[in-house]
């Protein structure tokens, strides 16, 4: 019921002897009504009434005629209903000309600082409220009211507008005194029972009638993708329930559902033309059949940090992703050489060297769970090593029928014996019908390549390098078709010593990780002293100072969080808007120190929030104040060379204001230096000399023709030193100032490369 309560003042404390209603309603832009709002009368002779609004949004004053009054209305209710960061995120895009609001009440909800200008200011004030540093709006509670009969000049610029009614001179009753409440900070409508939207569910079609039936199982962390005009996309996830929801602006879209893998098939995966109109919601359900009965495992291997001499714990995320049961599962986890076994959260069934066996038992379709294992560290690695164990999860076996696969299999495995680096490489499959090819990288630089490896079924072949200190890696190209992966590829590092008695640290995570399929995950991590405790990583971290990674390289990200504050951290929240160049429809959610929940939402923005978490501060226990998470993202597949793709993300504590992470940088496309003095263009010879050098170089170019261009040095970690032109065939390089060491050097002319090597610079003694 709506109450009406008096202000006295001189002029309502007279007699009255005629009185007059006025009245009205209050409702949002789709009509919905706005219950319990404040409504302010004052009359020109100072007379004040209030009154809050009824259920359905009605108000009614009944006063003397003959006086002019002012109508007022207010809202402080529920200010941060509807409003989130993707809110925040719509008004930055419209800000920078992406988005563009056709409608005036957009533009007025943008404003929340009521400044008659939607700019960064807003999305700040959005980001307060949302924290709990403000607790409503301070310049406009929770709603902004614009007279319903307004007509705006120029809807696209709507300030300033009117915000009361004025009636003159009350000669009797008034009715249709309405007005329009605009919820401050929320662009989307999702504060109203009516929003603007996609919704659905995506459930297993156990009749086959291709209807998603809400008796029929539910499906999770499903995508969905909301493809728009001018690349407006929207992404969003399933719930455990199945449903879906996403807010979209108005428009016409299409949308997918992309199934996890090959194992299910959808009825409709794709729907056309879906029109959704201003705070109007429309669904879109999904039917969903099994290909076959089958298990799928996977399985996710992660650590938030290795420190020598110190203990780290392991999370094994384990998955099935099919649609059978999979009996008697189990995982393998083979630990790195430096890494001693200290204990485990699940039983060690059988322990083989440095691999530890673990029963999982019997996995439903969908069933996902982790377990830890800890580990020391040892004294005797070199700071800056890198560490790799692998965890394989069984059954492996596909059920994916893999056309034109001749069923050949490569792996490969290195050792280090006797000074050399040896890989053998076996083919575990059916005979190979055609050689493959395969480089071979000392450090970052290709030192050889061949394209005779073809092997009958069980054989194996070996390549054997002197070890000299240097990390060596070979990559193979897989068999075509084959299910599981495209390249087979294997580090060594540490193997030998260079000329100052070390070996090169740093390369082994700068390349992809070996492809094994879901099945099979290999985590390589450096070990460190002291670290940054809230980052993100990307792996691989790519080669050179632009961090260059071929085509089609999936990149796992790792987001690691601390709680340095004073008291416990009860909900942490990450929040990351991925690049424009990631396809945010091959996201995986990998593993994590403590459980969480995952969500896509908006235009490609992963949340991952770690409910109940109770993180403890630092200062009261240091190796329980951390925490991470990790997930795994392709680059879409038509990015050009040379895109660079750049990614950071937000960490909230409770209502703190958010840690921004460091920026990780990707760039599409191979980028390898090449071997020691080795001459690209025909009709070239080179000589370096002195080499090794203490001041200066003199490169001597061997041609018939003189030759002109640049010359740059490299860094061990691919990083420009130096840049020098020439333009005769000898030239000297000035290493005066240049750190001892090994450089890589490459020469170009012509817009190529015409030789390449290794510098050696020492100390003068």
């Amino acid at each position: 019921m709506a109450v009406a309560v008096l202000a006295f003042s001189a002029f309502a404390t007279g007699l009255w002897s005629q009185t007059g209603k006025i009245s009205g309603r209050l409702a949002d832009p789709a009509g919905n009504s706005l219950p319990d709002a404040n409504v302010q009368l004052s009359s020109a002779t100072g007379g004040s009434w209030f009154e809050l609004t009824d259920d359905n949004g009605n108000y009614e004053f009944d006063v003397p005629l003959g006086d002019t009054y002012t109508i007022d209305p207010y809202s402080d209710v529920y200010p941060l209903n509807g409003v989130t960061t993707f809110d925040a995120v719509l008004i930055t895009q419209y800000i920078n000309g992406i988005l563009d609001f056709s409608s005036p009440y957009l533009i007025i909800a943008s404003d929340a600082d009521c400044s008659n200008t939607v700019n960064l200011a807003d999305t700040v004030e959005i980001r307060k409220l949302i924290l709990g540093i403000w607790t409503n709006f301070p310049c406009a509670g929770s709603y902004r009211f614009v007279p319903a009969d307004y007509a705006f000049p120029d809807p696209l610029s709507p300030f300033p507008f009117p915000e009361t009614i004025v009636v003159n001179n009350l000669s009797g009753d008034v009715s249709d005194q309405d007005f329009i409440g605009i919820k401050i900070g929320d662009i989307n409508g999702s504060s109203n029972v009516s929003v603007t939207g996609i919704k659905g569910q995506v459930r297993i079609d156990n009749n086959s009638d291709c209807v998603a039936n809400g008796t029929e199982p539910p499906l999770e962390d499903w995508i969905v993708t909301c493809y728009g005009a001018n690349n407006i996309n929207f992404t969003g996830t399933t719930f455990g329930t199945g449903n879906y929801f996403m807010n979209v602006f108005p428009g016409t879209y299409d949308v997918v559902l992309t199934p996890p893998n090959a194992l299910w098939d959808i009825c409709a995966d794709t729907v056309f033309g879906v029109t959704v109109g201003f705070l109007d919601t429309v669904s879109v359900n999904y039917a969903v059949q099994p290909v076959s009965s089958c298990p799928l495992m996977e399985v996710d291997l992660s650590t938030i940090f290795l420190r020598r001499c110190f203990e780290s714990t392991y999370n094994v995320y384990y998955c099935n992703k099919g649609t059978a049961l999979a009996e008697d599962a189990w995982v393998d986890v083979e630990l790195d050489p430096y890494l001693l076994f200290v204990s485990s959260t699940l039983p060690v069934a059988s322990v083989n060297g440095n691999t530890y066996t673990f029963q999982l038992g019997d996995l439903e379709s969908g069933e996902c769970d982790q377990f830890e294992i800890v580990v020391e560290v040892s004294c005797e690695a070199t700071l800056g090593q890198t560490h790799c164990s692998e965890a394989r999860v069984y059954p492996d076996t596909s059920c994916q029928e893999q056309q034109f696969w001749n069923g050949a299999n490569l792996e490969v495995t290195s050792e280090c014996l006797n000074d050399e680096v040896i890989f053998t490489i076996t083919n575990t499959g059916e005979p190979m019908t055609d050689p493959v090819n395969y480089i071979v990288i000392e450090d970052i630089m290709v030192q050889m390549t061949g394209g005779s490896i073809q092997l009958a079924s069980g054989a194996s072949q070996q390549i054997t390098i002197p070890a000299n200190g240097s990390t060596w890696r070979i990559e193979i190209d897989q068999v075509p078709n084959n299910p599981w992966n495209t390249i087979v590829s294997e580090a060594i590092e540490g193997c030998g010593e260079n000329d100052n008695g070390t070996f090169s640290l740093g390369f082994v995570t700068q390349f992809p990780e070996s492809e094994y399929g879901g099945h099979h995950d290999e985590d390589c991590l450096e070990n460190i002293g002291s670290y940054d405790p809230n980052d993100k990583q990307g792996l691989p971290g790519g080669v050179t100072e632009q961090h260059f990674i071929p085509k089609g390289t999936e990149i796992e990200y790792k987001i690691r969080f601390q709680n340095t504050g004073t008291d416990t951290a009860f909900t942490v929240r990450i929040v990351d808007s991925l690049s424009q160049y990631l396809d945010a429809t091959t996201l995986r959610p990998g593993s994590s120190s403590h459980p969480y929940d995952f969500k896509m939402t908006g235009a490609g923005v992963a949340q991952f929030t770690f409910y109940n978490i109770m993180l403890p501060d630092s200062n009261v226990n240091e190796p329980a104040s951390n925490g991470y998470v990790k997930f795994n993202i392709k680059p879409k597949s038509d990015l050009p060379n040379n895109t660079a793709v750049e990614n950071e993300a937000g960490i909230y504590f409770d209502f703190n204001l958010p840690v921004i992470t460091n920026r990780t940088l990707h760039t599409i496309g191979e980028q390898f230096l090449n071997v020691s003095t080795v001459v690209f263009r025909p009709g070239i010879d080179l000589d370096v000399f002195p080499n090794p050098t203490t001041d200066r170089a003199t490169f001597t170019i061997k041609s018939v023709s003189p030759t002109e261009g640049v010359l740059k040095v490299f860094d061990l970690q691919g990083r420009l030193v130096r840049t020098q032109t020439f333009n005769s065939n000898v030239f000297e390089l000035d290493a005066t100032g240049m750190e001892p060491g090994m450089y890589l050097f490459r020469l170009e002319s012509g817009g190529g490369a015409i030789a390449a090597g290794k510098l050696s610079v020492q100390r003068r003694n």
